[in-house]
């Protein structure tokens, strides 16, 4: 059984801020300063970690180069699954399957937050898609500009 004591202490130890709520018994909030605001809610065969972010306008205009970043990404994960929200947002989710062990736990903590913190950082087009909301690109390949 998973047991919201447990997964909270465990996130606190890793250096996450852990925000409850009483009448969740099954999730928690999680925030880190390098990290995303991290969602993270349980059953007894699960748990889930889940984020987002907003993309830009470049993001939401091309929308093929942009899908091809989600799944040049979605090839490199190894815990993640990172695709497009109904509301225009890039998502990451991770399912940890079984019962808390805190070993097998944070070696699944560890590899979720490779994937969403540094494969994302390192990524060459994430600062075009995730950038600032009001950047223009020239793209010399469309013989126009991204907007």
């Amino acid at each position: 059984m998973n047991t919201k004591i447990q997964i909270q202490n465990h996130m606190e130890c890793l250096g996450y801020e852990v925000l409850t709520q009483d009448d969740k018994p099954n999730s928690i909030m999680c925030s880190k300063e390098i990290a995303p605001l991290l969602l993270l809610s349980w059953t007894d065969s699960y748990i889930m970690f889940y984020a987002q972010y907003e993309i830009n306008s470049i993001a939401k205009s091309n929308e093929a180069n942009f899908l091809s970043f989600i799944n040049k990404l979605n090839s490199k994960a190894s815990s993640t699954r990172y695709f497009i929200t109904e509301t225009k947002e890039i998502a990451f989710e991770g399912l940890y399957f079984g019962e808390y062990d805190k070993k097998i736990f944070s070696n699944f903590v560890s590899h979720w937050e490779y994937d969403v913190i540094d494969r994302l950082f390192n990524e060459d087009d994430t600062n075009l898609y995730l950038g600032d909301p009001n950047q223009v690109v020239a793209d010399s390949n469309l013989n126009g500009v991204w907007a």
